[in-house]
């Protein structure tokens, strides 16, 4: 699909281009740190998946920050490319509630998050045509209307979209790939919660 309006973009990063960036290498940066310390403490915790994770991380820097290459239509394919495709791919892979639950000690911030990863919200929003719409979706009002034309002037507006597409292409790599211990609740399916 190529767009109807050309797009230049915005001329340089902006502030939700920073701060995607930044998060991405604070987290990048935890799940580092967690590891070693598993590994320091004499637990096994492979460093492929250190590197998986670290390049998912680059890979949200790079298409955020880097100059990258071609039209300026192409670019921001290769943008969604990065972050709505092959970084979430990268950070699922790694595994980093396994890590989040390894890494934290018996107590309360454990117990918060094993139940916030088996909660029904949780699980209605890894129940995969509610991913499969947000993350589909959300490329489909993109490009079918007049909001990536608007991009090209908005740069609030820009980094909000590639931020949308991370989180939303990060919901579905987790859904499709489902290495992690999320979004199985006891109380049933994804499809008893939203019936309920």
């Amino acid at each position: 699909m190529t767009p109807a309006h050309p797009h230049s973009g915005p001329a340089g990063p902006g502030p939700a281009e920073l701060v995607i960036a930044g998060v991405a290498l604070l987290v990048t940066a935890a799940c580092l740190t967690a590891a070693g310390r598993l590994r320091g403490r004499g637990d096994a915790w492979p460093r492929a998946w250190d590197a998986t994770f670290a390049a998912g991380g680059l890979g949200v820097v790079w298409a955020t920050l880097g100059h990258l290459w071609g039209d300026p239509f192409t670019q921001h394919v290769v943008r969604h490319l990065v972050l709505g495709m092959t970084a979430p791919l990268l950070f699922v892979a790694a595994r980093p509630v396994t890590l989040a639950l390894h890494a934290l000690a018996p107590g309360r911030p454990r117990r918060r998050l094993v139940a916030l990863a088996h909660s029904g919200a949780v699980a209605v929003l890894l129940f995969p045509p509610l991913a499969a719409v947000l993350d589909v979706g959300g490329l489909w009002l993109l490009y079918r209307t007049e909001l990536f034309a608007t991009t090209a002037h908005r740069p609030l507006l820009h980094g909000l979209i590639l931020a949308h597409m991370t989180l939303t292409g990060l919901l579905f790599a987790l859904v499709v790939c489902r290495l992690d211990p999320v979004g199985r609740s006891a109380r049933g399916s994804p499809v008893d919660v939203l019936r309920r």
